[in-house]
């Protein structure tokens, strides 16, 4: 019963996250259509037309859009996750002191609403492929289990950031960083096999890559990692979600200490 309440509390607080980011503006939830879109012209333009990057054997302009999309697409769900999570209890200062609060729904307030936000993405990649290829293939619909170990590990990471946080400020300045050096070092504007072989541990240290490989191949070219990596990868974000969870528990005795 606790559970279930944790859980309506959980979904209704990201509603609730979703309303209030785009209350007051003239296009609403549109916003949630309109930004990746943007990016998307934006990225593909100065990628694409400025630099002439192409991708693989489909060297059309549309063919690297598409590309680039299903990357972008896990990295901002992952980037929105952990960009948040270092302000994420002292936003939320009035909950602290609520002896009754369950505070552990908010880090999972900000893997949903970021959630909601990565599947209008796929949507908007889905019609893309429909109108420039004319049809999809099958493994688009294992595209959110390609996801699934990105959810696990955000969700790990918003826990373990958001508690570590409210006693070490500076990660408010190091995490964006730490953030933006991601997006270049994942194989988002260029596919892992460009990687020259002397620097292919950056993407087998790297959590997200994988994940981004996985999904372009997914919603793109039919090509899936082998379930022994799927699995692999699922448990591996397990590990890191409950170890973020149960650090979590441990550090926020002490939050309305220091807020």
């Amino acid at each position: 019963m606790v559970f279930g309440k944790k859980t309506g509390l959980t979904w209704e607080l990201a509603k609730r996250d979703i309303e209030t980011r785009y209350r007051g503006s003239a296009l609403g939830l549109l916003w949630s259509l309109v930004v990746p879109i943007g990016m998307l012209l934006v990225y593909s333009f100065v990628f694409g037309v400025v630099f002439k990057s192409r991708w693989g054997h489909d060297t059309s302009m549309a063919g690297f859009s598409l590309s680039l999309f299903a990357g972008l697409l896990v990295f901002n769900f992952f980037a929105e996750c952990v960009q948040r999570s270092t302000t994420l209890i002292q936003g939320h200062q009035n909950l602290v002191k609520k002896a009754i609060f369950p505070l552990e729904v908010l880090p999972m307030m900000v893997v949903i609403s970021a959630l909601v936000q990565a599947f209008i993405s796929l949507a908007v990649l889905a019609c893309a492929i429909l109108i420039v290829y004319g049809e999809f293939v099958w493994t688009i619909a294992l595209a959110p289990l390609m996801l699934l170990p990105v959810v696990l590990l955000a969700g790990g990471l918003c826990y373990a950031l958001s508690g570590i946080a409210v006693y070490v400020r500076d990660l408010g300045q190091a995490v964006p960083i730490a953030v933006s050096a991601l997006m270049f070092l994942s194989p988002i504007f260029y596919p892992a096999d460009a990687i020259p072989d002397e620097f292919r541990f950056i993407v087998a240290f790297n959590p997200i890559a994988g994940a981004i490989e996985g999904m372009r191949g997914a919603v793109l070219t039919g090509t899936l990692p082998g379930w022994r990596t799927i699995v692999e990868s699922t448990l591996m974000g397990s590990v890191v979600f409950v170890l973020g969870y149960l650090l979590f528990l441990k550090v926020k005795k002490g939050f309305a200490d220091v807020l």
